[in-house]
């Protein structure tokens, strides 16, 4: 004999899915990030954009934290350490706002 029942979905909370991206950052230059001088490997957040270039076509912000509160340091970003050919985006934090402020290729 099967239990029959009710079930409530009352007092469950909605859980956030956030996207996680390990990437390069120099906090320096440009010209340090493509030496790969000072570069670290850390982890960033955003809400949805599974790429950095999407994250930078769409002006998306990005976080140092899970619960998307703390805006990740200016500096420039990439998903490759450096190097001739290694295409990096600038992220400027704080102030008036944030922003990606441009971006480039080393090398060039």
């Amino acid at each position: 004999m099967a239990v029959k029942g009710i079930y409530s979905l009352q007092g469950r909370t909605r859980v956030n899915r956030v996207v996680q991206l390990s990437v390069y950052y120099n906090s320096t230059n440009a010209n340090n990030f493509c030496a790969s001088s000072g570069n670290d490997y850390i982890t960033i957040y955003t809400p949805t954009l599974t790429t950095l270039v999407a994250i930078f076509n769409d002006n998306a912000n990005i976080y140092t934290d899970s619960g998307l509160t703390t805006e990740a340091p200016s500096g420039y970003y990439s998903v490759l350490d450096g190097g001739d050919g290694t295409t990096w985006y600038q992220w400027t934090s704080g102030g008036s706002g944030s922003d990606w402020t441009g971006s480039g290729t080393c090398g060039d």
